[in-house]
């Protein structure tokens, strides 16, 4: 609510409106008061219930939303650099984890190579011990 312009702060007052914004509350939270009232006789009316169901635009206007979301996702530079983030981290990772598989097949190679090579050498130098 609006101050009057010539008031002065006192902890004294109870209300800081004038007696005219005063009734003019009062009258609003009358009227208020009436809306009310006249909805919960209608809404609660055992003789003529309200037909459907109450509509509220704000509500309506949400579930729209929700429902045409797809339509807000036209082609625009900022979605293009979002899918081309999201398609070349996904590639990205292609990419890396194959590499890293065929470097995994080289190093098991390797490393059987070198135990079989191992394995002969260690029999072989046994044979020649023993016999």
């Amino acid at each position: 609510m609006a101050k009057s312009s010539n008031s002065v702060f006192n902890p004294w007052n109870t209300f800081y409106e004038t007696s005219e914004e005063q009734a003019a509350i009062k009258e609003r939270a009358k009227i208020r008061d009436a809306m009310k009232a006249e909805y919960r006789k209608r809404y609660t009316n055992p003789f003529n219930p309200p037909i459907g169901h109450l509509h509220d635009p704000a509500l309506q206007h949400q579930f729209s939303a929700q429902v045409s979301y797809a339509e807000y996702l036209r082609p625009s530079p900022k979605l293009g650099l979002i899918a081309f983030g999201v398609l070349g981290a996904a590639g990205l990772a292609m990419v890396i984890r194959g590499r890293l598989k065929t470097v995994r097949k080289n190093l098991r190679r390797i490393w059987l190579l070198r135990a079989h090579h191992f394995q002969t050498f260690n029999t072989q130098l046994i044979f020649h011990i023993f016999v």
